[in-house]
């Protein structure tokens, strides 16, 4: 299968960049019967119109559900790709139907950590969040753990002003490369991650312009003014031997790829993160299985079998 890669859109130094597919890639352009693309740019209309050449082509998708908050409905209308991985289950099932096929396919996000870091190494730090800010739940919960030996890593370039203003108040780690994100996350014992985003009312009315939209479960709570996503921190996070700690939704989508209380944590709100931290903390060697069992499970999660996943067109759970 030959990769091809076109991250025009996306931030430097975000996850799409370190993914890096193509080392997996055939090595022959000519003997390809198979193409996998990634990439945001070619979702928006005009990118990818045909197939080039004779083949199977397929997409990963990496950014579902957040698509359909825009005004022009993104996807592939025009059936150019043979099949899409996506990593919103809701979503994928909601296309598959609209279309009456069954080329939208669920899968795990990719892993890319370096197999160089020790994810049984000494942890120096208690707790990390590394990512934007994009509601006032966030600026609580950074409020909560700069009381602690913490850290914040963001970037500078393509963010919001919430995390343009956080960042100025709590960032202790800017503009860092994929391998010092990992080296900084892999000193950590536990991270935070919310696996959905917020939505804002203009979210909302191009959500509720799409075909059938009620019938994404994705959007079944939009009066929560919430969508789910995972997010690729939680694997990040497990495959480095770092507790996860999760918020607690209405979807709930990391029992997709990990068991509650066995290999990550839920607090159902940020007030409840002092307790649940410190807890954590005074007890961390009791957390040795949860971590070992969490590293074991986000093996599975490695790009090189995310690779040979899409090459032999295969569905999670599989």
């Amino acid at each position: 299968m030959q990769v091809i890669s076109y991250l025009k859109s996306e931030i430097p130094g975000t996850n799409l960049y370190d993914l890096d597919l193509e080392e997996f890639s055939s090595k022959s352009h000519d003997k390809s019967q198979q193409w996998l693309l990634y990439g945001y740019r070619i979702l928006e209309k005009g990118v990818f119109k045909s197939s080039p050449r004779p083949g199977i082509y397929k997409y990963l998708n990496v950014t579902m559900p957040t698509e359909y908050c825009q005004q022009n409905f993104i996807f592939d209308a025009k059936k150019c790709f043979n099949e899409i991985y996506g990593i919103c289950k809701y979503s994928c099932n909601w296309l598959n139907c609209l279309e009456q096929s069954g080329r939208h396919k669920y899968i795990y996000y990719p892993v890319s950590v370096p197999e160089s870091l020790n994810p049984f190494s000494q942890k120096t730090y208690d707790v990390i969040y590394h990512g934007g800010i994009h509601s006032h739940k966030y600026e609580k919960m950074l409020e909560v753990i700069s009381k602690y030996n913490y850290r914040y890593a963001t970037m500078t370039v393509g963010i919001n002003e919430q995390t343009r203003y956080s960042a100025h108040r709590y960032a202790t780690d800017l503009d860092l490369n994929p391998f010092e994100k990992y080296a900084l996350l892999n000193r950590c014992k536990i991270s935070i991650a919310f696996n959905n985003f917020p939505l804002s009312e203009l979210d909302i009315s191009h959500i509720k312009a799409k075909p059938y939209w009620h019938q994404n479960h994705a959007f079944s709570h939009l009066e929560s003014k919430l969508a789910p996503q995972f997010k690729s921190r939680v694997n990040e996070a497990a495959i480095l031997g770092v507790i996860n700690l999760v918020e607690r939704d209405q979807w709930n989508v990391i029992e997709d790829f990990y068991s509650a209380d066995e290999e990550f944590i839920y607090f159902n709100s940020v007030e409840e993160l002092p307790r649940i931290i410190t807890h954590i903390l005074d007890n961390y060697d009791q957390y040795y299985t949860m971590r070992k069992q969490a590293f074991q499970k986000a093996l599975r999660y490695k790009r090189k079998n995310a690779f040979y996943d899409i090459a032999t067109s295969k569905q999670w759970p599989n």
